[in-house]
């Protein structure tokens, strides 16, 4: 006589003898029950996501291979990787002279090959091993890169500490606690390598020094924002003040600046007001070449005949009455020379009787004649410095 037993795993029930003919109709109205009562759960369907792969390089230090080995992990569980094709998508992940020195070095099918054994045989022609101390130098010579933030330089501390093996054991009887005191290196290698000197001397200076290294990362960061806030304010308030000055800026009514071409700068239109509007005044005329006007509001000056300058009132006019020098006929070069520079010198660091303040004296070069140019740029020499450990 058959015997039924329950389908549920872990149930122990069975049925007594039962006839045949009873037994087979149970079963198939068990079957019945069971297959529009309880249907079996669907499997959740498989979404693959489109993901870059991780590449690996030979020469790769020990940080880069545990972050190749995350990214792995979460590169196949993205793109729903199996198990028969793993082995090779693992090995595509490789640049081509690691495949080539893969294959050489392993002669069976990398294709079977098993996971575990693929990545010890990757790691081991790929990663460079150094011995902790040199992981240690590294970690001690690490500064802040100018312009990058301070949770950026925290996170390659942390990078480089974690090859550092800063742990110690217990050396208590019968106490094998393993103590990790990463964080207290990794505060002060962060301390001594800020890369702005202010930001350090506000924290050095700072009464609290017991501060834990998320505290020290905060502390850090706040005075960085309020750099970056400030130089934005300052900005803001720079170009304000310029646009205001514009403003205000004192035209004369209908009149237009002779040296530009635009309208009057101020009442008179003198050498102080075209000085502080006038867009022409560090201009180089190219035809008298005298700075100060442009070259299409060259005028010829009508008692000398002389370009630069209107007529007689001006100073540089020889024949005028205000020309302090006599002409130079009848003197040699060199006093021409030295009656042009005192000349220039008088007339551009005279001290007004209005103001009493003193013009600025401009450059000038000898060009045949003294002419008012810009020097050239001053050299530049970039130069790395890194203090004393």
């Amino acid at each position: 006589m058959p015997v039924l037993q329950c389908p549920i795993d872990g149930c122990n029930w069975k049925s007594q003898d039962l006839d045949e003919a009873f037994a087979a109709a149970l079963t198939t109205a068990l079957q019945i029950h069971d297959r529009t009562v309880h249907p079996p759960l669907a499997q959740p369907s498989t979404h693959k996501l489109k993901l870059d792969p991780p590449s690996i390089a030979t020469g790769c230090d020990p940080d880069q291979w545990s972050a190749f080995t995350r990214q792995w992990k979460m590169y196949k569980t993205g793109m729903a990787i199996t198990d028969n094709v793993l082995p090779t998508a693992l090995f595509y992940c490789c640049d081509t002279n690691l495949r080539t020195d893969i294959m050489r070095d392993l002669q069976g099918d990398v294709a079977s090959m098993l996971e575990t054994d693929l990545l010890k045989a990757i790691k081991r022609l790929a990663v460079k091993e150094e011995s902790t101390l040199v992981q240690r130098i590294k970690l001690n010579r690490m500064t802040q890169s100018p312009g990058s933030n301070i949770r950026t330089f925290l996170a390659s501390l942390r990078g480089q500490a974690s090859l550092c093996q800063y742990k110690a054991t217990c050396k208590e009887l019968g106490c094998n606690h393993i103590f990790d005191y990463s964080d207290e290196i990794i505060k002060d290698n962060l301390v001594r390598g800020i890369a702005d000197p202010e930001i350090m001397s506000d924290l050095l200076g700072d009464s609290k020094t017991d501060r834990t290294l998320e505290e020290t990362v905060s502390f850090i960061a706040q005075k960085e924002q309020g750099k970056v806030t400030r130089s934005a304010v300052g900005d803001s308030a720079s170009a304000m003040s310029a646009t205001c000055n514009t403003q205000k800026r004192p035209q004369a009514a209908g009149a237009k600046c002779w040296a530009c071409g635009g309208p009057a700068h101020g009442q008179r239109n003198d050498r102080k007001a075209r000085s502080r509007y006038c867009e022409a005044w560090t201009f180089t005329c190219s035809k008298c070449t005298v700075k100060g006007h442009y070259t299409k509001s060259c005028s010829k000056c009508t008692t000398c005949g002389v370009w630069g300058h209107r007529d007689a009132s001006s100073r540089i006019c020889t024949q005028g009455k205000g020309h302090r020098n006599p002409p130079n006929q009848g003197k040699s070069t060199k006093d021409q020379e030295q009656e042009q520079v005192g000349y220039i010198y008088e007339q551009l660091c005279t001290t007004s009787e209005q103001t009493n303040q003193v013009s600025r004296l401009e450059h000038h070069i000898f060009d045949g004649h003294w002419v008012a140019r810009p020097s050239k740029p001053h050299p530049m020499l970039l130069v790395n410095m890194t203090p004393p450990t």
